[in-house]
Order: C-alpha cells, then structure tokens, then sequence
C-alpha cells in the first residue's frame, strides 16, 4: 500500500511466488473528503478468487483513515462481475453516461458508495 496526499495504491502480491509477484493493484485519487477509483487490476489467473475484493476492502480502509467519506467509480454497463463487486460492498448507481466508452462503444455506470460509516466485518 502507497499513499500521498492526491492518490492511495493498493497492490496484491502471490507471495508463494518466489519472488513474490504482483496479481493486481487499485489506484484512487484522492480530493478532500471524496476519492475516485481510477483503475482497479486483477491478472486472469487470480480473478475470482477474492483479490479484487480484498484490494478494494483495504482501499476503503485506508481512505477511511485519511478521511475520505465517499467514492464514487466509472464501470463498463457490460461489466457484470465488476457491478456486483462494487454493489456488494455498498456501491449504487448515481447515474448513467451514455457512450462513454469507445472500442467498443458501451455506456459508463457512474458509482458512488459513503464510506463514512462503513464498519463491517468484511472492511476489519
């Protein structure tokens, strides 16, 4: 985990691996109170296996502790694996952008999700 005072990264190591290999990362930015989830990576063969869900739980951890009450995130409307991640851990759609994205062309799910009085166990 990496923070400054604009942006926090979390990354996830396969520490079997000798060395220990990277298997994903998030990366936020941060503005006041609110943050962004910029980018948010799981390498194909650790997908499915709670990693995505672990980097984003101690994102929201440490955002917690740098004040942040709030994060919103853009997703693909196809995303479904990613939509029901983020609404798991109590994100909600806010609004949609329509063709957003290009190559191919998909509209954009605007998320947002107060963090503010997050408190449980799966975020200990």
């Amino acid at each position: 985990m990496a923070g400054d005072s604009l942006g926090t990264m979390v990354v996830a190591e396969d520490e079997i691996s000798s060395p220990a290999e990277v298997v994903g990362f998030t990366a936020f930015h941060r503005v006041m109170d609110e943050a962004e989830l910029r980018n948010i990576a799981v390498d194909a063969s650790h997908q499915r296996k709670g990693v995505g869900r672990g980097l984003l739980t101690e994102g929201i951890r440490v955002l917690q502790e740098h004040g942040v009450r709030r994060i919103f995130l853009e997703v693909r409307a196809s995303n479904q694996p990613a939509r029901a991640l983020y609404v798991s851990l109590g994100f909600q759609l806010i609004y949609t952008r329509h063709d957003y994205y290009h190559d191919p062309v998909e509209d954009a799910l605007v998320m947002a999700c107060d963090i503010s009085a997050i408190l449980s166990p799966s975020l200990r």
